[in-house]
């Protein structure tokens, strides 16, 4: 008889060089699309952030937002109620936490509301398999079927493989040189070494807007339904 019990594979371990650090936030409410602003004045308090390697920002969303699947709104002046639960996520390199951390006790002017920047709190990337970004910037002229390519394209450059994908709302966000025109995008049955590096890397331009920023989704049957 020849018997051999399977090798036990190490644990897959997150690495922690790329890290979303979360801030309590004082203000009541925020226009939906706040993007450009925001950037604008974290750009005022972390010079930093515009060239660094690895860096986003997260935009602000409410809970009934949160996940995703809900357009925010439709028009420019939409407003978002923020609660005491509302975060602001930066995504940054782990060298630039005491940096970072330097925005706790600060006020920023974000179109025209007081924007009161509380704690801080770090967490590393997730292993989760099913990734979704709320924004992903369009190419230029492209539709659902040459966006998914450009999606596809861009993971492989990154050793990354993708094998299923669904597209969900388009949004538009100002700036002064032109809209931006995205879709969300969810991404499943990711290796977990995929989904970091793609939550490292993110895929598009524009994630100093929020853009190409991967997060990870928990409820797949939720949106399954509410794409329907």
């Amino acid at each position: 008889m020849y018997w051999t019990d399977p090798v036990d594979e190490p644990a897959f371990v997150v690495p922690d060089d790329i890290v979303d650090i979360g801030f309590k936030l004082d203000c009541r409410s925020l226009p939906v699309d706040h993007a450009y602003d925001l950037a604008s004045a974290l750009f005022g308090a972390l010079p930093w952030l515009r060239d660094e390697p690895g860096t986003g920002i997260h935009r602000i969303h409410t809970g009934a937002t949160a996940h995703g699947w809900q357009q925010p709104g439709a028009q420019v002046d939409d407003i978002l109620h923020l609660s005491k639960r509302t975060r602001l996520f930066l995504r940054i390199p782990k060298t630039r936490i005491s940096e970072a951390e330097t925005l706790s006790g600060r006020t920023l002017d974000v179109a025209q509301a007081k924007l009161g920047i509380g704690s801080a709190k770090v967490r590393n990337l997730s292993p989760l398999t099913t990734l979704f970004a709320r924004y992903t910037v369009v190419p230029d002229g492209a539709d659902e079927a040459e966006l998914l390519r450009f999606i596809v394209d861009n993971a492989a450059r990154m050793g990354v493989t993708i094998t299923k994908i669904m597209c969900g709302l388009p949004y538009t966000t100002a700036t002064p040189a032109a809209p931006i025109h995205t879709r969300s995008v969810l991404l499943a049955d990711l290796d977990p070494q995929d989904s970091v590096t793609l939550q490292q890397r993110g895929i598009g331009p524009e994630r100093l807007l929020g853009c190409g920023l991967f997060v990870p989704y928990k409820a797949i049957g939720a949106t399954t339904r509410a794409s329907a």
